[in-house]
């Protein structure tokens, strides 16, 4: 793969770069490639030119280092002012991106690929008039899911910091898949099965109940904040989910084709997509893993 990171700039011919950070601040060191404590002077070390490609179309790429493995990361889009990156540069851009050591996972790459929707519609694989409006149709769709649920529904490690109230907590994303690491609130890090234990049936709804062994710390867990990094989501999605997605796609897609009152992809200036109203049967597949306040 190539060319993973993108950016539009108001200005051809400029030079940019991004820099990645881990979830524990750690910046990647392109030359080195491997994760280092920020330093001032080894910015150019941290430093992943973006090109120009084609020249003068304000379109920036650049690769996605293929050493880092699978995650979430922050991404900083910065403009070079000089010969070489400073700490001063201005920086244009930030963004979440997650990577699973390949490519990137968008929102909708688990529940519809392009190819899956022009299959589902009996579209031809090789016309590609329509490639941009499908994605756009998926892209949409999953989006609304997602913030329907209030949740992510990619499978990734995620890092959340949480006070323990009653040795329970309950995570932003479900089902847990693995529990990484805890550590308190003095930077220790508290071993599996030695520190703690926790009930694997709590973990599909994204609760962790912990359970402290005392050969380290005495009694039930405190109210400081402990830092949790662990596994959730769903790796494949759910299939009831997958075919929402198809079947809600194809009926935005055929009503655009079929109805000689609408423009292909807006009515009133709005997308179709955006105007599509879910229908109770929706909400309650959607219900089944909408997020618990």
């Amino acid at each position: 793969m190539a060319n993973e990171i993108n950016y539009t700039y108001s200005t051809t011919g400029a030079t940019l770069y991004v820099i990645i950070t881990n979830n524990t601040g750690k910046r990647w060191d392109n030359v080195n490639d491997t994760w280092d404590s920020f330093i001032n002077a080894d910015i150019a070390d941290y430093a992943i030119a973006l090109s120009e490609d084609p020249a003068v179309s304000y379109r920036y790429d650049g690769d996605f280092p293929a050493a880092i493995g699978a995650g979430a990361y922050n991404v900083e889009i910065f403009l070079q002012a000089t010969a070489v990156p400073l700490v001063s540069d201005i920086k244009l851009a930030t963004a979440s991106m997650e990577w699973d050591g390949d490519i990137e996972l968008t929102p909708a790459t688990g529940f519809c690929t392009l190819e899956e929707l022009k299959r589902y519609l009996g579209l031809d694989q090789l016309e590609t008039s329509s490639d941009v409006y499908l994605q756009e149709i998926i892209d949409g769709i999953v989006s609304r899911v997602q913030k329907y649920c209030g949740r992510d529904f990619t499978s990734i490690e995620y890092t959340e910091v949480r006070t323990i109230d009653n040795n329970v907590m309950l995570m932003d994303n479900f089902p847990i898949t693995a529990i990484d690491s805890i550590t308190d609130a003095d930077g220790n890090v508290w071993v599996y099965e030695e520190d703690y234990d926790y009930y694997n049936d709590d973990l599909d709804k994204g609760q962790i109940t912990v359970l402290r062994y005392p050969n380290r710390w005495a009694g039930t867990c405190t109210r400081a904040k402990y830092t949790f990094v662990y596994q959730a989501g769903y790796s494949p999605i759910p299939e009831d989910l997958r075919l929402l997605v198809r079947q809600i796609a194809g009926t935005i897609f055929n009503t655009s084709q079929n109805s000689a009152a609408l423009d292909s992809e807006n009515i009133n200036g709005f997308r179709l997509v955006d105007t599509y109203r879910l229908n109770s049967d929706h909400l309650r597949l959607l219900d089944r893993y909408r997020k618990l306040d």
